[in-house]
């Protein structure tokens, strides 16, 4: 059973009924899947690059392609900007091969049900990133996360971030950061309670 969030009456601007800290897969995701269910909520996602970039995962297996696919709705644009592996497939080159269609190749000979694809991540990443944007989503980055404040649960208000906008080089914050930064804000208040 999907559970609903009701929009929060608000005429302060700066107010987002949920707040996505990074705006690659997981981020755009969860921004696109909130906004199918949740209508008319406001969803901030803070990413901390002016571009994705590159990253490890460029290669899916089925239920992901599955997932991306027919659950976030980007088949065409997988079938038409990325390469589809049709199961398990390897590419041998030498000296002489320029590009992958000069290659050597080896792979199943009929198409698999639901294809996997070899992804660039950077285009797949701002390609999801864009299609939560359309959907109602407002993107912030450069973003640095500097303090994350949290209600109390019975409150309706889920928390504040602070951010600044990157104007100089520096050190972001990274994930594991933030999740230890939160993480330690909710153990102070279940001690306190």
């Amino acid at each position: 059973m999907a559970s609903r969030i009701d929009p929060r009456q608000s005429d302060d601007t700066d107010f987002y009924d949920v707040v996505i800290m990074g705006g690659a897969l997981s981020g755009g995701a969860t921004a696109t899947l909130l906004l199918r269910q949740n209508p008319g909520i406001r969803i901030l996602i803070l990413e901390k690059s002016t571009k994705l970039s590159r990253r490890v995962g460029e290669a899916t297996v089925e239920v992901s392609a599955y997932f991306m696919g027919r659950v976030l709705g980007l088949t065409q644009y997988l079938n038409e900007s990325h390469l589809a592996k049709q199961g398990l497939r390897f590419w041998f080159t030498n000296d002489e091969v320029k590009t992958l269609a000069e290659a050597s190749e080896l792979g199943p000979l009929y198409q698999v049900r639901v294809p996997s694809y070899q992804l660039d991540r950077a285009t797949f990443d701002e390609e999801l990133l864009r299609r939560a944007t359309v959907a109602g989503a407002h993107v912030v980055r450069p973003a640095t996360i500097t303090d994350v404040q949290l209600c109390s649960g019975k409150e309706h208000c889920g928390g504040v971030v602070e951010m600044e906008r990157r104007q100089r080089l520096g050190q972001p914050r990274v994930g594991r950061e933030i999740s230890a930064m939160v993480a330690s804000r909710l153990c102070h208040a279940q001690h306190r309670h």
